[in-house]
């Protein structure tokens, strides 16, 4: 089988990740890469990765290139306009950096081009491909988890207060970040996985309230929120900072069920997800009554290089999809789902009341 060609739209720090993982599926030709007005980092990235087509102008490349999908991995607002020339051009499938859009009207708007250009849209929500949700997502599924009636993910980290994950300086001084322009900031981009990944374990959500805040003023968008987001028979906590002093601990994972718990204290290269079980419960003496403690499974994750894995997973499902002519996901329309909660959680916090969902 001739191999898929690829075309990439942006050549910023987190192409680096998309390009690591296409160089790993044998399926897939890189063909060609646009960048914007910056020769010098269009060529790095170029070089870096072996790829001789290079070009400033996307349409270009669309007109030139016979691509079989294109990969988006340039700023939310450039998403809609790189979609309408893809579709001019007759390109039928796209993977898209998250999030969709910096609206969910420009969202559901890039869809609707998509559905009626028959273009199969996927939007890069890799966090699904990380083995303790996977792992999490199992268990629920076979029912060794049951009444869910908690759940909360934390992510608190230093990011924008002094180091910067993608380049090793701090994130405040590097002016050509686009994300510290926008108005929307943690929500939009960290917290929205979070809240796919609460859809992918729980289903639909039917309400929200949140609170954000700018801490670092440095930059436009929040830097810290705080959310509740409720489910039928279930209430979830999603806590995110990206300016806290102290142990990075990344993503502590929580699920509590009638009859068992799961616990992730830490994400990272040899994570264990902790499973306790009623039936090992036993009692510790405690002055007037006696305190329960269980004593946890360690159940093994497939964690080394989990955040490269998570990425490498989506790009193989969604190549799988190019060539059975298959849905991946999570596809543009589900996708909206997530967006709507990104957009209620701007609402609640903005006007300080719950925003409830019309399921």
């Amino acid at each position: 089988m001739e191999k898929l060609r690829l075309g990439i739209v942006g050549c910023g720090g987190f192409s680096h990740y998309h390009l690591d993982g296409w160089k790993k599926i044998k399926e897939v030709e890189i063909s060609a890469i646009c960048g914007h007005k910056n020769i010098d980092k269009l060529n790095k990235v170029a070089d870096k990765y072996n790829i001789q087509k290079r070009y400033f102008d996307y349409s270009e490349m669309f007109k030139k290139e016979n691509l079989d999908f294109i990969d988006i991995i340039s700023p939310a607002p450039s998403h809609k306009d790189i979609i309408i020339s893809a579709s001019e051009y007759g390109i039928k499938n796209i993977l898209c950096e998250k999030p969709l859009s910096e609206s969910i009207a420009e969202a559901k708007e890039i869809v609707n081009i998509c559905e009626n250009s028959n273009i199969k849209l996927t939007v890069f929500q890799n966090f699904r491909g990380y083995p303790w949700y996977l792992k999490i997502k199992e268990l629920i599924d076979q029912k060794k988890i049951n009444n869910v009636f908690y759940a909360s993910i934390i992510h608190r980290s230093s990011l924008l207060n002094s180091f910067d994950l993608f380049s090793g300086r701090s994130f405040l001084k590097n002016a050509e970040s686009a994300i510290l322009n926008s108005d929307k900031l943690v929500i939009a981009e960290l917290a929205l996985h979070f809240f796919d990944i609460l859809r992918f374990l729980f289903g639909e959500p039917r309400s929200i309230y949140c609170k954000a805040r700018n801490v670092i003023k440095d930059s436009k968008g929040e830097d810290v929120s705080t959310t509740i987001v409720g489910f039928k028979d279930l209430d979830a906590l999603i806590e995110v900072s990206w300016c806290s002093i102290g142990e990075d601990i990344g993503q502590r994972v929580l699920i509590e069920g009638t009859d068992s718990t799961l616990l992730l204290d830490d994400e990272g290269d040899g994570a264990k997800l902790k499973y306790y079980l009623q039936k090992n419960t036993t009692f510790k003496y405690r002055p007037i009554f006696d305190h329960p403690a269980t004593r946890p499974i360690l159940l093994d994750l497939d964690s080394v290089d989990y955040f490269n894995k998570g990425i490498y997973m989506l790009e193989k499902s969604f190549v799988e999809s190019v060539i059975k002519g298959t849905a991946a996901m999570p596809t543009g329309r589900d996708n909206l789902k997530t967006m709507e909660m990104v957009s209620a959680a701007y609402k609640s916090s903005k006007e300080n009341k719950v925003i409830l969902f019309d399921n």
